[in-house]
């Protein structure tokens, strides 16, 4: 199996809008979405490992894609180890585009051939899901995989966000991280994912839509967006003008000066992170402010004071 060196590529989102209309109003999201038409829309082509719950859910799935041309295997607890190596063997010739996995892929296997993650089961364990990501980010020089795709039908994006966003790890805090995640959304510290009703890209910490240019309208909005068909929509294509590309890079830069202003932490732990996910130091991608190397030990919160949250007095 071919791989690259130790590098993650980045990762393009769909998932129907009307996942993000149910959450909003509190109904329960279930998985939605047509299995293979959304793969043929999206990802026709590509080698696709799926999450599944059930053995015969699975098998029923696999069906679908052979009826409609794909090759396609499934993976359980009960495959055998002989079968289990052939089918894998095989999605990395691409004999095999879809494979679905029961309790057995989402962590352990080192597949990065593998371009497309099809959620197609709720995942409410945060570690699931990004282990589950982690399966496709891989690079793959033998294929030349330049980035991979998530197909959500379960709204695991909007529940836990991108895969490529930082992630408090902490031991020493209380709750789990998804609770850690959904306070530093309400305390501003990470950016509310938003969706576009033109468009339907999901993208957070700007006023209009990266994709589009679209202003975001306030919440008192009724209107909603057109999901009749239960289409995918693209969340987060790596397709982006230049302008696009800066704006996102700032905006993130912005995310991670914040949470270490948060976390007490030195300016290089937002440096570390801004190159983990860009590939290069803040201070050659044209954000602001950056740091020099005498200060990059010194909390951010000393250097950019205007980013500490002021309590308000009575």
């Amino acid at each position: 199996m071919g791989h690259g060196v130790g590098v993650l590529v980045p990762v393009r989102y769909f998932a129907p809008p009307e996942l993000s209309r149910k959450r909003k109003t509190g109904e329960k999201t279930g998985v939605v979405g047509d299995p293979v038409k959304h793969w043929m829309d999206h990802a026709e082509g590509k080698r696709t490992v799926a999450l599944l719950s059930g053995v015969k859910e699975a098998f029923a799935v696999r069906d679908r894609f052979r009826q409609a041309g794909v090759t396609a295997d499934v993976i359980d607890a009960d495959t055998p180890h002989k079968e289990r190596t052939r089918i894998l063997n095989d999605v990395a010739a691409g004999k095999v585009l879809w494979c679905g996995g029961v309790g057995t892929l989402d962590t352990g296997v080192d597949v990065p051939e593998w371009e497309v993650g099809q959620i197609l089961c709720k995942c409410g364990s945060f570690t699931r899901y990004r282990q589950f990501g982690g399966r496709i980010m891989r690079k793959c020089d033998a294929i030349g995989k330049k980035y991979a795709i998530l197909l959500d039908h379960s709204g695991s994006v909007a529940e836990h966000g991108f895969l490529d966003e930082p992630v408090p790890w902490e031991l020493d805090e209380g709750g789990d991280i998804t609770d850690r995640i959904k306070k530093e959304r309400e305390d501003g510290e990470r950016a509310n994912p938003v969706c576009c009703a033109k468009c339907g890209s999901l993208f957070a910490g700007s006023p209009v839509c990266p994709e589009c240019g679209a202003a975001i309208p306030r919440r008192e909005r009724t209107e909603q967006p057109d999901i009749g068909r239960e289409l995918l929509v693209e969340l987060d294509a790596p397709q982006e003008s230049a302008g696009q590309f800066n704006l996102r890079k700032q905006r993130e830069w912005t995310v991670y000066l914040r949470m270490c202003v948060a976390k007490g932490w030195p300016a290089k732990k937002a440096n570390v992170m801004f190159k983990s996910k860009f590939g290069d130091w803040p201070e050659n991608m044209g954000v602001t402010p950056t740091f020099g190397r005498g200060d990059r030990d010194k909390p951010v919160s000393d250097l950019c004071p205007s980013l500490v949250r002021r309590k308000a007095t009575n």
